[in-house]
């Protein structure tokens, strides 16, 4: 007889003879679970001695530190679970509750996936510690993903998960969220320096959405990721921190090392990035040798015609990218940058897909004709999209007119050769932080 192994009620589950089941995934969203009801799931999943993998959402209750300790506690003796998956959002949580959850993965010694949603709860540093505590024994994991959004953990919460992240040898996929928690400078360079342990990871996803990192925390971050000699996805989301100039340089420089990686997906959207910045993230992204993919958001920053240019000297020497989206509208950006720019992408021969965003920049309509009709002649070009007001609004009415515009093809040519992307020549290559 074949067992069902999925519930969305509670009643249902706590009548059922759940002793054999090896999977369970348990769904009780917005069911008004207080704490004893989570206690008598807790009950009922304690009886579960061959379980493997287990799906549990309960978001959207109020579980509370009690609900949330009883459920631990019995999930205790569920020794064989390898993958456990928990959503916890919204249950009025705090550390106190979170800390029986850090004592129940200190047991877990053959987790090999973990994932945790503590969105909307609030553990704070304290609940950050704790967990950390008992992650740090779970030595087999190889994926493993946390969401602490809106969970205020600061930089002592980071802190604390990097000693343990450093612990964690077997990591090949890792996805932290800490969108609006109030980590700087020293939260991120100490979780830099933890996952500079982890050597075998393959992707990392890093969300730092509304947090107040600078240039001292990109560096030891970027420091950290360095080290990761095997990552060939990155994906990490600055949104709304304080990069500027230096801090955005020096992950440049920091990311020029990251030659292994294959994908990357850098969201730096107000962060007050000039020049200087996009130059140095410009010069790092030139070494990515085996880049395919690259999302590069940096809208609503000030970057002006310097750094769209060396932008654009940078994608010239990533032969290998296929596909490119670059978002930089709400910047400063005139007509020579936009053209230096589209001369550099005309050098990545291999470019299938161009998505392209202009928006609210500099920009004549003459120069935009040119720049759009040049980029249609890479030859692989599949898809091209092309968002700039102006450009939408006269669309219909651009006719191909490239005159003038090819007697730059030599000048670019002759920089891209002559240009010396090596470690001495670099001015923010290695550069240290100022204190």
């Amino acid at each position: 007889m074949e067992q069902n192994n999925y519930f969305t009620d509670l009643e249902n589950l706590l009548t059922s003879q759940l002793q054999f089941h090896t999977d369970l995934n348990i769904e009780f969203i917005s069911k008004n679970l207080g704490p004893q009801q989570a206690s008598d799931l807790g009950s009922q999943l304690a009886i579960c001695s061959n379980l493997q993998k287990l799906i549990l959402n309960i978001s959207y209750n109020n579980i509370c530190d009690q609900g949330l300790s009883d459920l631990c506690t019995n999930l205790t003796k569920c020794t064989s679970l390898q993958n456990l998956i928990l959503n916890l959002g919204r249950n009025d949580i705090s550390h106190q509750g979170v800390s029986q959850l850090g004592a129940l993965l200190a047991r877990c010694v053959n987790l090999s996936t973990l994932k945790i949603d503590f969105q909307q709860n609030k553990i704070g540093p304290q609940g950050a510690t704790d967990l950390s505590l008992g992650l740090q024994k779970c030595i087999n994991l190889s994926t493993l993903e946390i969401y602490f959004n809106y969970n205020l953990i600061g930089d002592i919460g980071a802190t604390s998960l990097g000693q343990a992240l450093s612990k964690l040898a077997k990591l090949s996929c890792l996805k932290l969220d800490f969108y609006a928690n109030i980590i700087s400078d020293e939260g991120a360079s100490n979780l830099g320096s933890g996952l500079s342990k982890c050597y075998d990871l393959a992707t990392l996803t890093l969300n730092f959405y509304s947090n107040a990192i600078n240039q001292l925390g990109a560096f030891g971050l970027g420091s950290g990721i360095a080290k990761l000699t095997q990552l060939q996805t990155l994906i990490i989301d600055f949104q709304w921190n304080q990069m500027s100039n230096q801090g955005t340089s020096l992950f440049g420089s920091e990311l020029a090392k990251c030659t292994s990686i294959s994908t990357l997906i850098l969201n730096l959207e107000s962060n007050k990035i000039g020049d200087e910045g996009a130059q140095g993230l410009g010069s790092g992204i030139a070494k990515l040798i085996n880049l395919s993919k690259l999302n590069l958001d940096l809208y609503s920053n000030d970057i002006g015609d310097e750094g769209t240019s060396a932008l654009g000297f940078g994608f010239a020497k990533c032969t290998n990218l296929q596909s490119l989206t670059l978002i930089l509208g709400w910047n400063q950006i005139r007509n020579q940058g936009a053209l230096d720019l589209g001369l550099g992408l005309t050098c990545c021969s291999n470019l299938l897909f161009l998505d392209l965003n202009m928006r609210a920049n500099q920009n004549k309509l003459t120069c935009l004709r040119k720049l759009y009709f040049k980029i249609l002649k890479i030859n692989k070009l599949i898809k091209f999209e092309f968002c700039n007001d102006e450009f939408e609004e006269n669309e219909e009415e651009f006719e191909e007119d490239d005159n003038g515009f090819e007697e730059n093809d030599d000048i670019l040519q002759q920089f891209i050769q002559n240009e010396d992307f090596s470690d001495e020549n670099d001015e923010v290559q290695g550069q240290e932080p100022d204190y």
